[in-house]
């Protein structure tokens, strides 16, 4: 060991003896020895032993935590990894499959759907003439069997209900409709409409309740009696033969004129 390390442990030596206090002589440590015997009693690793080491007591209440530190700088970039490997061909596969799929799905929905509109405009198809986005057909039988009652059933079979006449072209068109539909067994029929007369009033009205803004009156009708307030339509073979129109009625008819 070098002398100045030497010369520092007797200087501090020196100043402790300067300094003892006789008070504290029965202390049990011993501050000061001599250079010699300090390094006689050194450790395996070369440090001064404890001659008298103490017994470590319980741990003190842990203290606050201290405030943060500020982070420390940013470490170096580490090296890129490897690239890796895109299977651009299984990639596609999967997208041309969902894609396939996709429009099978719409094609099938679309298909259910022409189907549909193809079925409902099959119910919806007229089965007589048109006139301002309506249909008119006529329900003939063979003899004079059809009461108001059973000519209402007659229309409702296909969503109908008994029509109404409307202006001279409309009457014109039904009246031609019905004599290309007669029975081969008679030259006219008499059908039912869904307009009503009132007798005493003489107010013709519509199915729906408003007045009617047309009608061609059978020769000698309407007639005053109070119980004639429903409304038939005769159509001759003979377009020309004055005998056909329409009247106030009550009892049975050939059948019915309906609109949907």
């Amino acid at each position: 060991m070098s002398m100045g390390i030497i010369g520092s442990l007797v200087l501090l030596c020196l100043l402790y003896v300067m300094t003892y206090d006789p008070v504290k002589a029965d202390s049990k440590h011993l501050v000061c020895k001599t250079v010699e015997d300090i390094f006689d009693e050194t450790n395996q690793e070369g440090l001064p032993s404890d001659p008298n080491p103490r017994r470590r007591g319980i741990p003190g209440k842990r203290g606050p935590q201290g405030v943060e530190g500020q982070p420390g700088p940013r470490g170096p970039k580490g090296k890129d990894g490897d690239s890796g490997i895109v299977n651009y061909e299984r990639i596609n596969a999967t997208i041309e499959e969902r894609v396939q799929a996709g429009i099978d799905q719409m094609a099938d929905i679309i298909e259910k759907r022409i189907l549909e509109k193809v079925r409902q405009a099959q119910e919806r198809e007229c089965p007589g003439i048109r006139h301002q986005r309506k249909c008119y057909w006529s329900v003939i039988h063979n003899g004079i069997d059809v009461s108001y009652e059973q000519a209402l059933q007659l229309c409702r079979k296909k969503s109908g209900y008994p029509a109404d006449i409307l202006n001279s072209q409309h009457y014109t068109m039904v009246s031609n409709y019905v004599r290309t539909n007669l029975p081969t067994s008679t030259n006219a029929v008499y059908l039912w409409i869904g307009m009503t007369y009132n007798p005493q009033t003489k107010v013709l009205k519509l199915s729906d309740g408003s007045k009617a803004p047309y009608v061609t009156w059978y020769p000698d009708y309407p007639t005053i009696d109070e119980d004639r307030t429903g409304m038939g339509f005769q159509v001759n073979r003979d377009e020309n033969d004055v005998h056909q129109g329409m009247f106030n009625w009550h009892g049975n008819q050939w059948g019915v004129i309906c609109e949907m």
